[in-house]
């Protein structure tokens, strides 16, 4: 119900293997729950000296170069990673210019990223230190300029703000 002395308006909620991570598209922050103890945290916050902005989407990634991690999306196009060893950490992230991220979400290792203003789902294929290669067209479709989430697994699922899933 509420962070701080403000509520939050949960974006999005991403499972973890120890933590919940909560992104508040009040504030502009992802929030740490503690699965065992509840105990809470921002762990990601809009900051332009570190040239964060404010984060649009999140997935958990369960195998990475550095164990499981959080991937934090931002507005600016950078991507993050977040574990409670190593924190926040820059990836390298080969997004198009034109690219509009609307969610993102992980199939082992693969980053997919749902731009609905262009109505594709791009595929990002891991490499060291992030997503370096240019992505590839996992799906374009007319109707996905109406998707707001996306999930992947042996397909690839969206669903609209109206609750319509694809």
């Amino acid at each position: 119900d509420q962070f701080g002395d403000k509520p939050l308006a949960v974006a999005r909620l991403t499972i973890g293997d120890a933590e919940a991570f909560i992104l508040d598209s009040t504030s502009g922050q992802v929030i740490s729950v503690s699965l065992a103890n509840g105990d809470k945290k921002v762990i990601y916050g809009e900051d332009k000296d570190a040239r964060r902005a404010r984060p649009v989407a999140t997935a958990f990634l369960d195998s990475s170069d550095s164990g499981p991690v959080l991937l934090i999306a931002d507005a600016a196009r950078n991507l993050w990673s977040y574990s409670a060893a190593n924190g926040v950490r820059p990836l390298l992230f080969a997004a198009p210019n034109n690219l509009s991220i609307t969610d993102i979400a992980v199939s082992g290792r693969d980053l997919y990223v749902l731009d609905s203003a262009q109505g594709v789902v791009l595929k990002f294929t891991a490499g060291d230190g992030g997503y370096l290669n240019a992505p590839t067209r996992a799906l374009e479709a007319a109707d996905l300029t109406s998707a707001r989430r996306l999930m992947v697994d042996s397909d690839i699922i969206v669903t609209d703000a109206n609750g319509t899933v694809r």
